[in-house]
Order: C-alpha cells, then sequence, then structure tokens
C-alpha cells in the first residue's frame, strides 16, 4: 500500500447514512483512494439488517476494519490508536449523530461532547480533512418563505437543533478553512433506511401518516446515496468553502409527498386496488405550531418526545438552496425522491 494515501474514518457506519457511505466506498475508484478505511459504530446490533450479511462482508479487500463502542469511552480511543500508526495521515466523516432522545440533555452528551472527545484524540495524528454532517435544525424554519443558505442566521427549535449548532460553532474555532468541510442536510431519504423511515413510508401508503392542512407546507430532503456521494467528493478532492448544503434541487410539499408514497405502494401492489382517490389524513392548521410549543416547553426542563417533536415539525417549511455544492460539483448527478421511491416502497414493506 502506498504510504502516501489516507487512511479513512467514518463515524456512525452503522447508521443510515453509514450505510450508504460504506456503500460507496467499496466502490473500486473510491477505495483505491485509501491506505484503510475504519468504520466505527455504536454496537455490532447497529449492523443486524439484512445489508450487513448480504452487501459487506467486504471478501476481496482487508482494508475495512470495524470498531464498535461509545464515542466517550476510552475503551473506543484504545482501540483506535491499535489501528493508526503515530503521526498517521487521517480523513474523517463524521456521521455519528443522536436525532432522538430519551432526554433532552442528551443531545449535547452525545452531538457535542462526543465530537469534543474524538477531536481531542485525533491530535496525535495528522488529519487532512474533517468532515462534519450537520442538519437542517440549527436553523429552524423558513419563517420569511426563503430557502436556507450557506450564510442563514441560526435559529435552532428545540436541542437537537442547538446541539447540532454548538458543534459547528466549536469545529469552525477548531480547524482552519482548508481542512474543516461541513454539509447541511435535511430530511434523509433512500436505502437502508431505519424502522421509523419504514414506519413513515407504510403509515403513508395507507393514509394514516397525519399531515397538517392544507400539507402544502414544503420540505427539502436528500437521498442518502448522494449524500454520500458529496461526502467523499468533499473529502477526496478540492472544494472552494467550508459549507454545503447538500439537499434535492426542490422541494417537495407533504401532500405531494404522501402522493408519490401511495402512487409507487400501489404500483407494486403492496397496496391493492386502482388509483380512485388519494387517502389523506389532516390535522388542523395551527397544529405544528402549538406542538411545536409545547416541544419547547418540555424540552426546557428535560423532556423530550418524539412524537411531540415530529409533529411540531410536520407542518412546517424547510427549505434549502444547495446550488452552490450543485454548481462547484457539476458532475454529480443527483437521484430524486421520483426515481427512487419504488425501490423504498420496496425496501420498507418486503424487507
Amino acid at each position: 500500500m502506498s504510504k502516501d494515501k489516507l487512511t479513512l474514518i467514518i463515524t456512525g457506519a452503522g447508521g443510515w447514512l453509514g450505510k450508504s457511505l460504506v456503500d460507496e466506498i467499496r466502490k473500486e475508484d473510491v477505495l483505491n483512494k485509501f491506505q484503510k478505511v475504519i468504520l466505527c459504530t455504536h454496537s455490532p446490533k447497529d449492523l443486524k439488517p439484512k445489508y450487513i450479511s448480504e452487501n459487506f462482508k467486504f471478501k476481496k479487500t482487508n482494508k475495512f476494519e470495524w470498531i464498535f463502542g461509545d464515542l466517550k469511552s476510552e475503551f473506543f480511543y484504545k482501540n483506535l490508536n491499535k489501528k493508526l500508526s503515530s503521526n498517521e495521515k487521517i480523513s474523517v466523516i463524521y456521521a455519528a449523530s443522536l436525532i432522538h432522545a430519551k432526554f433532552s440533555s442528551d443531545f449535547f452528551r452525545t452531538n457535542l461532547d462526543s465530537l469534543k472527545i474524538f477531536t481531542e484524540n485525533l491530535q496525535k495524528y495528522q488529519l487532512s480533512k474533517f468532515l462534519y454532517i450537520s442538519s437542517n435544525s440549527p436553523f429552524g424554519f423558513n419563517n420569511n418563505k426563503e430557502r436556507f443558505n450557506e450564510s442563514s442566521i441560526y435559529n435552532p427549535i428545540g436541542n437537537y437543533g442547538k446541539s447540532k449548532k454548538k458543534a459547528e460553532l466549536f469545529l469552525l474555532s477548531k480547524f482552519n478553512k482548508n481542512t474543516l468541510k461541513i454539509i447541511r442536510a435535511p430530511w434523509f431519504h433512500g436505502n437502508f433506511m431505519p424502522e421509523r423511515q419504514k414506519l413513515f413510508l407504510k403509515k403513508s401508503a395507507s393514509g394514516s401518516f397525519p399531515i397538517i392542512f392544507p400539507g402544502t407546507n414544503k420540505r427539502s430532503i436528500v437521498n442518502t446515496k448522494d449524500l454520500a456521494i458529496a461526502s467523499i467528493n468533499l473529502i477526496t478532492r478540492n472544494s472552494k468553502k467550508v459549507i454545503y448544503w447538500v439537499c434535492e434541487e426542490k422541494p417537495i410539499s407533504m401532500k405531494e409527498f404522501i402522493y408519490l408514497i401511495q402512487d409507487a405502494a400501489r404500483n407494486l401492489e403492496i397496496k391493492k386496488g386502482g388509483r380512485k382517490k388519494y387517502n389523506l389524513f389532516f390535522l388542523p392548521p395551527l397544529t405544528s405550531t402549538i406542538f411545536c410549543f409545547i416541544d419547547r416547553l418540555l424540552q426546557k426542563i428535560g423532556i423530550y418526545s418524539k412524537i411531540i417533536h415530529v409533529i411540531g415539525e410536520l407542518g412546517m417549511n424547510i427549505e434549502a438552496n444547495s446550488e452552490l455544492y450543485r454548481n462547484e460539483f457539476k458532475d454529480h448527478q443527483f437521484i430524486n425522491i421520483y426515481e427512487s421511491i419504488h425501490k423504498e416502497i420496496e425496501e420498507a414493506f418486503l424487507n
């Protein structure tokens, strides 16, 4: 192996995005850019889905190594240090994140404290690039109808958004512009989905997933495959900026999203019968506003409810502009939701 090649470390490798990252990096033209790839995830339980047994046996290469454990634990860093030589050249894709928590304070312990400990333990190595996967949550909602861009002002709603904001600010203060890259990503879709996404697709297909009347609020979305490709581009190629939004070109309204899911489900004969009409389950117009207010109050006293939080976002506009990334990486052809939805429905219902 060439000594000039980097070692790539991926945190959150057993998560939804992590699985897409591994899938892209396994491709020969990408894998050849690295000396080895260290995949970090919390527990072997993260690898229970079929994908690990069917797709990721890594029989043809010894470049992949797994490390299991909490990013705050000494045990994790003992294992990491065993796999890295002193002063080794490394790049990092930091995809580990806690999206829904038991307690509101857990967001800061996982999304901020773990990140600080991780970066502190990298100091003995030669860090080439550090790519951080951020979120739309540090920016709240599009109250002024303008899409978020790289200059948008922080306005987090809840402790998940606050923890990701603080993580961004910490990294921006720690690393220089040549080392640090931040991807801000909205709602995920795509293969290797967790159970929560499968449940969303199943309930949407049956017409039992609620939307806020009239359902015209728009959401930016991104396929995890595109997010993986963008991550690899920013790690392996020169780029002009530090921060990039990465999402599909056009946001989709919640009503159109449900229509699309129901069409795909019918076409795959998962939901039997012809398309006589769409099944929509509406909640009153102010529901999200009320639930968002309740969510904020609960999180202030340390309580987090996934259901209340999700409904609080459900009727809001959360749109982003990814022109900066698209203009710089014109060779990246995105897969939009209209192209991928049939495979996603099949995975949700049949796997």
